[in-house]
């Protein structure tokens, strides 16, 4: 967490006319128990990558929701800000993020609503494919809970 907060801190205090700034709307599997409370999420990210130090660098912003799960009325959101790393390899990159959600579930059963929220860091790497301002990824959360496919469109350089 000490070390997303530096990153996420060195990134912004980069100017904004050297960082590419994407927008990218979010699908995302739940897996495991994780799939017993929520269906399949959808969301939205704002990401910023921005090279520190002759470093990649990336900061952003994320908002999941999930459908129903196993469980008639149950659901979960997830909202977080993440730090990270992308290596690029010509067109195709690594990445690795490190996110902090807050991560919100409901579940009905027999008429009784219970609610949870938790704060949770969670480490997603992937692989992802970028073609001018086009892009797709995959990740996969190390906790498997989720794995998720982004796709975006970087504003700016």
């Amino acid at each position: 967490t000490m070390v997303a907060a530096a990153v996420a801190g060195l990134l912004i205090s980069a100017s904004a006319s050297s960082a590419g700034i994407g927008v990218s709307p979010r699908l995302a599997l739940p897996l495991g128990d994780f799939a017993d409370v929520a269906g399949l999420g959808f969301g939205a990210a704002v990401t910023m990558d921005k090279e520190v130090k002759d470093k990649p660098g990336r900061v952003g912003l994320v908002f999941l929701t999930f459908g129903e799960g196993d469980f008639e009325g149950s659901s979960a959101t997830a909202i977080g800000a993440f730090a990270g790393y992308k290596h690029s390899l010509s067109n195709l990159y690594l990445k690795v993020d490190t996110t902090l959600y807050r991560i919100s579930t409901e579940i009905e059963i027999f008429g009784i609503t219970v609610d949870d929220d938790e704060m949770k860091v969670k480490v997603t790497p992937g692989v992802g494919f970028q073609q001018g301002a086009m892009g797709v990824e995959a990740e996969v959360d190390l906790a498997l809970d989720w794995a998720g496919v982004n796709f975006y469109y970087m504003l700016g350089n």
